[in-house]
């Protein structure tokens, strides 16, 4: 069996941050050299318990520090930021680690996060889906883009220069089209299971689910894949 690791990370709220961070990022380096084949971080921007505030910044911090475990973001909420950023950072990152990104995707479970953002009353698991999807196009253009969805528009048709090389987004690592999408999955009959499954993405059964859950998720998510049964327990 392959092992990972998930910092969610629980402390005791008055722990200083600096320390947190640092722990965790020890922790990163002990685990890989045990063998642990992947990483993910949590992410919440206003809890005092759950301090890391980006997965994407510690997966980029501790990149230079491993050089086999992939290390996954659990999640980054796609609908916290704009496209153009956004796919701009995954690529940076993705480079960074050689191509060991796990792109975990959510919508922002804590409400105090959405508070701050001005973002309770949106439709943000509908936003994050339209987000998926054109960050995907933006990190695969070979040219200036012009894309528009329903809520979101990434042009640089208008001041991009092909002569000087302004207006085109870097690739993934190695242009490499396999970036790995994961999800967590909690109550029974989560919907988030059916949409992995029907996209070929990876879930993250959280510590949270009892026995009698993860079944349902294992079911649920063979019965909803087009992946031959092997490829799919792979997920």
């Amino acid at each position: 069996m392959s092992k990972g690791i998930f910092f969610i990370p629980v402390y005791n709220k008055n722990k200083p941050y600096n320390e947190i961070l640092d722990e965790v990022t020890q922790l990163t380096i002990s685990a890989e050299k045990m063998g642990f084949k992947e990483a993910f971080y949590g992410e919440h921007i206003t809890d005092k318990y759950e301090k890391i505030a980006s997965s994407l910044m510690m997966i980029a911090s501790v990149s230079q520090l491993t050089s086999q475990m992939k290390l996954g973001s659990l999640t980054t909420n796609l609908n916290f930021y704009k496209p153009a950023a956004l796919a701009a950072w995954i690529s940076t990152i993705d480079n960074m680690t050689k191509g060991r990104l796990i792109m975990g995707i959510g919508a922002g479970a804590n409400q105090t996060d959405l508070e701050s953002l001005d973002m309770l009353e949106k439709k943000n698991y509908e936003i994050m889906l339209e987000l998926e999807g054109l960050i995907r196009k933006i990190l695969i253009s070979k040219d200036l883009v012009d894309l528009k969805t329903e809520n979101f528009k990434v042009s640089t048709m208008k001041t991009g220069n092909h002569e000087l090389g302004l207006g085109f987004f870097n690739p993934l690592y190695k242009s490499r089209d396999n970036l790995e999408i994961i999800m967590p999955a909690l109550g029974k009959g989560s919907y988030n299971v059916k949409l992995c499954a029907k996209n070929k993405w990876a879930i993250a059964i959280s510590n949270f689910c009892s026995d009698e859950i993860i079944i349902d998720h294992i079911e649920s998510y063979l019965e909803n894949s087009p992946l031959s049964k092997k490829e799919a327990l792979k997920k």
